[in-house]
């Protein structure tokens, strides 16, 4: 009986190597289409939405612009990112309620060491509530987190908010001491300029510039001054959107794509040329 030969031929290494390349090719150009920077119109409803949680020009509210430095989640105190949270909540969740005065006090009780102020006639305190439960989820959509304490915080130098936790609330009126912040008022100037996105990230660029007693800063506490933009106030008195593209402080304002496909916060950071 004759053997019968081996029909299987031995494929050339050049084969197995053109091959290889052709895959490692094809990997990497599908890995530059997706990771590919693609660029967002600024005037977009998605664009504006991300915007909007960069707060506005109320320096009162939530510590002032707070984005307008370099920050992150991890760096932001829990009170801020609670009053941010606040400022997203449907208005429709938030109740009107009234707490009465003590006794010869122009003041209300809370808990024992927690008071809020009376209205102006003096009689009641007008308060407003909104549930634990709905910060939580504004919380959410600004950080794409649960909040990690709840915990009082103030809105403004004339407004707090206290938690109720048997209640799963909470309380906000007229602070009890009243703090206003006198002799800085900046007016503050910001434009966006630019909105990409790459994998899971969108990335959104402004020019800032916050502007007092004739000085340009860079952020809105007035800590670091623009002295390149100081220097062209005094040719100019028109402060419009080309100035502040030429001589504002660049940001990048960060934020990632959540399991349920919507954007959330992480970062702002000054951008060095």
């Amino acid at each position: 009986m004759t053997k019968k030969k081996n029909s299987f031929k031995r494929v050339p290494w050049y084969f197995v190597l053109t091959v290889g390349f052709s895959i490692l090719l094809l990997s990497l150009l599908i890995w530059l289409v997706i990771s590919k920077l693609t660029t967002i119109d600024p005037e977009s409803e998605e664009s504006k939405a991300l915007y909007s949680y960069l707060g506005d020009s109320n320096l009162d509210y939530c510590g002032g612009m707070v984005f307008y430095d370099d920050v992150s989640q991890d760096t932001m105190d829990n009170t801020t990112k609670l009053c941010l949270a606040y400022k997203l909540i449907d208005k429709n969740k938030i109740s009107s309620d009234t707490l009465t005065k003590e006794k010869k006090k122009k003041l209300c009780k809370f808990t024992k060491d927690k008071m809020f102020r009376t209205d102006e006639e003096g009689e009641v305190c007008t308060v407003f509530t909104f549930s634990a439960e709905d910060l939580d989820k504004a919380y959410y959509t600004m950080f794409g987190k649960d909040i990690e304490e709840n915990a009082d915080f103030s809105i403004n130098g004339i407004q707090n908010c206290f938690f109720d936790e048997e209640e799963g609330r909470y309380v906000c009126g007229a602070s009890e001491i009243q703090t206003l912040q006198m002799g800085w008022a900046p007016t503050v100037y910001r434009v966006v300029t630019k909105v990409k996105k790459k994998n899971h990230k969108i990335y959104l660029y402004d020019n800032f510039i916050s502007l007092n007693s004739g000085k340009c800063y860079m952020n809105t506490n007035g800590s670091i001054e623009n002295t390149e933009c100081t220097n062209q106030l005094k040719d100019t008195k028109k402060y419009d959107v080309d100035f502040v593209i030429d001589y504002g402080q660049k940001y990048v304002h960060v934020f990632e794509k959540n399991k349920e496909g919507n954007y959330y916060w992480i970062s702002s950071s000054p951008v060095t040329d």
